[in-house]
């Protein structure tokens, strides 16, 4: 019996049989006309189901059953045995390369990293009157005999699998013993050494040679990566009939009903709170096609979580996420988010859905199996909804590693980009280039945001065809009453937020049941205010006192227990504190942010934390709704997001917001310019007779301080990324069998952030380790940058991660504090 895997063992034939279903309904579910998907399923009938018939050569099965090294790449055997009938080179190129990408550079390297190509091609001193073997490496010809060494059991398989697609009978009589020759030409591997790497390739082979090669490659990886796990896909939507934009009675508003029958690419503008999700999913319902992919993009981690959940809600009755098998989240912590989602539907789930409870260590085992096995499933062609960071994106058109699955799947495709006026301006060039390409794919893109710079809006308009921008009309008298909606009232303070800041004021809100937000512009500043009221509120509120002096005893009793192995709550937030005051910044651990933002998204209103200090993630990560905000100065746009988190629905009367004129970083977090810009007009909306900003105020200001556009530097950058060469000439510059390296560093921005595990968390972080809990263990760890970690607090590097062991003060209040050092005395040197 011949094996492709072990661990447990399955038979060649039945992986076999399992990638080819598999393919087939991958096919079945692109986005592709009937005739285009039965040209796929018979060009990539075989290639599937003969991927891995290399591995029944004798040194690979003594790899699985006898433990032995074996050391070379059976996919040459595959595709070796696949020239029999007479396939073409796109087909054979799917097979070769279904495991390893070409190495970017001229020389080919040997080492097991990247395929071994010279063994597969004759040598360049090869002379014709030479035996045929002779020619060929010796590896090359060792693997050959390998296989041959088990050609009857290879007969019986090779026939079987021929008989379960019902090949023509005479073709079964097929010699399959091998013989060596070349399999590919070295055009499609080898580079010259000029400026162009892929001289060879691209010189040599038309745009729809490697476009199909690379396309059969995608679908055979994507295939044998869930016929491997044992991944069943999910049916895919033909229509969005059964899906609910709207609640029930809910009438829609003039814009919504442009957005719902627009039939073009789509810019849409309108205020935090006036519909806008509602509206572009409206037009994404109209302009669904059978099999559609949709991805929607947004900049932030949070708000991605926040919008997967919004999505998966919707077509469901009882608010409860059930299924999470029809939308993805694709970012890089998408693995902590999926656990922490499924542990939620445990709760939710425990008595009527045995598949997800949890009740000892296995299940938690199992859970972050589960987690992980969806978080891959992001990456794969799996998915028909996804949730995504621009990055994302930018995998497939800068084409880094994996941009192959994506290949077929924009045809006919829906892309919805959330407020891309928050994107650097590179990233923003590049989001638009990416969005110019899919539409010449055939997909269809929308913008969308609550303050659109008309610079921005005009370089899209530039750059993308047939687009219809949808704004509120002023004379509309249903639009005019959100443009003339009047949810803030403002107050401009002179100085900076640390000297400014007046408690007693806040305490006197607080008594008087008000929800208070209070945003900075550096965590640094966000600590040191969460400080300073932390004390007075503990001086000067009864309450507060007794809360924070209740919450320290549990807490000192639950810290006496962190590490204990039968202690139940180890995996719970031992430093709480009260319900009164609350932080939240970038630099908590995961775990941390995840039970705060699980606090802040409550539906119970009189549940939030009284008074929130928060930094900039707070702007568009959290759909909450607070009564009062003092924040720091930024650009016009940026405060707009958050004010949007007050009075939100202005359903109340006018909310203050304070905004203090001076910074307290000496950095400057924004351009100078534009904040002083900003402050200026607002002061003159506090100075008016009744200081109130309406939605057209807070546009009219936008477009006032972006008036002359990006300035030098941004204009610079933003038009590097638009006329990126590998954009601008995809198809000139696209190679088959390539994947970029440096694009995961560009996405993943590796090269100026880590993690970091604070030092009294080690032994924490230990323990689960040793008992497999990876994904909890991961939750312990801080995203920082590089320069913020003084080589003095560095204790060591952990093992095959990008993470650092640090001395530093940290608890679940205030996040990692830089500044000073910790009590631990248990250095690791």
């Amino acid at each position: 019996m011949l094996f492709a895997k072990s661990k447990p063992f399955e038979t060649l034939y039945d992986h076999s049989i399992n990638t080819y279903n598999t393919g087939i309904k991958i096919i079945n579910n692109l986005p592709f006309d009937d005739e285009i998907k039965r040209e796929l399923k018979n060009n990539l009938t075989l290639p599937l189901l003969f991927h891995d018939i290399g591995k029944s050569a004798t040194g690979f099965q003594d790899l699985l059953t006898k433990n032995k090294k074996w050391g070379k790449r059976h996919e040459i055997l595959s595709a070796l045995f696949l020239k029999k009938f007479d396939l073409s080179d796109e087909q054979i190129f799917s097979v070769l390369m279904h495991h390893k990408y070409i190495p970017e550079n001229n020389l080919i390297d040997l080492s097991s990293r990247y395929f071994k190509y010279d063994i597969i091609l004759p040598y360049d001193d090869f002379d014709d009157d030479e035996e045929e073997d002779e020619g060929y490496h010796e590896t090359y010809l060792k693997m050959i005999d390998e296989f041959n060494q088990n050609i009857e059991e290879i007969t019986i398989l090779s026939n079987n699998l021929l008989n379960y697609i019902n090949y023509p009978k005479n073709s079964n009589n097929l010699d399959y013993k091998l013989s060596a020759k070349e399999i590919l030409s070295k055009k499609w591997f080898y580079a010259n050494n000029d400026v162009n790497k892929w001289n060879n390739q691209l010189k040599n082979m038309s745009y729809d040679s490697r476009y199909l090669a690379a396309l059969y490659r995608g679908i055979l990886m994507s295939a044998d990566h869930l016929a491997s796990g044992h991944i069943e896909i999910p049916e895919m939507l033909k229509n969005m009939e059964n899906y609910h934009i709207l609640k029930e009675g809910h009438q829609k508003r003039p814009f919504q009903n442009k957005c719902e029958n627009c039939t073009n690419n789509l810019m849409l503008v309108a205020p935090t709170g006036s519909g806008k999700t509602e509206a572009v999913l409206l037009w994404l319902k109209n302009n669904f096609k059978p099999y559609s992919r949709v991805f929607y993009v947004l900049p932030y981690t949070a708000s991605i979580n926040a919008m997967h959940q919004r999505l998966s809600l919707l077509g469901t009755s009882d608010g409860k996420i059930t299924n999470v098998h029809n939308i993805g989240v694709l970012h890089s912590n998408s693995l902590s988010y999926y656990y922490g989602l499924l542990e939620d539907m445990d709760e939710d789930n425990k008595n009527d859905n045995k598949k997800y409870t949890k009740d000892s260590e296995k299940d938690i085992s199992k859970l972050s199996k589960m987690a992980s096995e969806l978080s891959s499933l992001s990456r794969e062609m799996y998915y028909q909804f996804r949730v995504c960071t621009p990055h994302q994106l930018l995998r497939f058109s800068l084409r880094g590693r994996g941009w192959e699955f994506f290949l077929s799947e924009f045809q006919n495709s829906i892309i919805i980009y959330d407020e891309i006026h928050a994107f650097q301006p590179k990233l923003a060039g590049l989001t638009i280039s990416t969005a110019k390409l899919l539409t010449q794919m055939g997909a269809k893109v929308a913008f969308m945001s609550a303050t659109f710079p008309e610079f921005l809006k005009e370089k899209i308009k530039e750059n993308i065809p047939d687009i219809e921008e949808i704004n509120l009309n002023e004379d509309d008298p249903a639009d005019r009453k959100i443009l003339d909606k009047k949810r803030h009232k403002i107050n401009v303070v002179s100085g900076n937020i640390l000297d400014n800041l007046d408690m007693s004021y806040i305490l006197e809100l607080l008594n008087d049941n008000k929800k208070i937000l209070i945003i900075a512009n550096t965590v640094r500043t966000a600590q040191k205010i969460y400080e300073m009221l932390d004390k007075y509120l503990y001086e000067n509120s009864q309450k507060y006192y007794e809360l924070t002096n209740k919450a320290n005893k549990a807490n000192k009793s639950n810290k006496s227990n962190k590490y204990s192995k039968n202690n139940k709550n180890n995996n719970k937030n031992y430093d709480e504190g009260n319900d009164i005051l609350m932080l939240l910044h970038s630099r908590f651990n995961k775990k941390d942010r995840k039970d705060k933002e699980k606090r802040l998204i409550i539906e119970d209103r009189t549940l939030l934390p009284d008074i929130v200090v928060s930094t900039q993630v707070i702007e568009v990560s959290l759909d909450i709704d607070y009564d009062v905000m003092f924040t720091e100065p930024a650009p016009m746009d940026a405060l707009a997001q958050r004010f949007g988190r007050v009075n939100r629905k202005g359903e109340r009367e006018p909310a203050n917001i304070f905004i203090f004129s001076n910074q307290n970083s000496k950095i400057d977090i924004y351009n100078s310019e534009r904040v002083q810009n900003t402050v200026y007009e607002l002061e003159k909306i506090a100075k008016s007779s009744k200081n109130v900003l309406s939605e057209m105020n807070l546009l009219e200001i936008v477009n006032t301080i972006y008036k002359n556009g990006y300035n030098e530097e941004e204009e610079r950058s933003f038009t590097e990324g638009l006329n990126y060469k590998y954009l601008v000439n995809f198809k000139e510059t696209m190679v088959a069998g390539v994947g970029k390296d440096w694009v995961d560093e560009l996405i993943d921005n590796s090269q100026s952030r880590c993690q970091v595990l604070p030092l009294e968390d080690r032994s924490e972080f230990d323990r689960l380790i040793e008992n497999n809990d990876y994904i909890h263990a991961r939750d312990l760890l801080v995203d920082m940058k590089y320069n913020m970690i003084s080589n003095s607090k560095v204790i060591e590097k952990l093992k095959k991660s990008n993470a650092y062991v640090v001395d530093c003060e940290y608890n679940s209040k205030i996040g990692i504090n830089l500044t000073k050092e910790s009590n631990s005395n248990n250095c690791i040197l």
